[in-house]
């Protein structure tokens, strides 16, 4: 078994830079920030629909609710029904807070909501 390893790595021409040696990147890098500024984290959209259900569902705030969720592009749209509008206000809270959110869009209805 050792020895097949040995010969996939010579097959596949392993080469391996110590850190000191390694060369440096060409050009700036894409999401470089200004100074002072954080570095953006970008997620997948259905990697931010997943946390925000998540997060929507183990909430006891948040039992009762029927929403769902679609993000595109960090853009997030709640769609669906709330027992309250103190619960619908949690489930824009909840869904603004998590990284990669740009903004909130909020189609949700609950009683005395206009």
């Amino acid at each position: 078994m050792i020895k097949l390893f040995f010969f996939l790595l010579l097959l596949t021409g392993c080469s391996v830079l110590p850190t000191s040696q390694s060369p440096a990147p060409s050009g700036p890098s894409i999401n470089t920030p200004a100074a002072g500024q954080a570095t953006p984290l970008l997620l997948p959209d259905q990697i931010i629909a997943g946390k925000i259900l998540n997060a929507i569902n183990h909430d006891p705030v948040m039992v009762g609710a029927h929403l769902k969720v679609s993000v595109k592009n960090g853009n997030v749209l709640l769609r669906g029904t709330c027992v309250s509008i103190n619960q619908a206000l949690q489930a824009d809270a909840i869904a603004g807070d998590k990284v990669g959110v740009k903004r909130v869009i909020d189609d949700i209805s609950a009683p005395g909501r206009t």
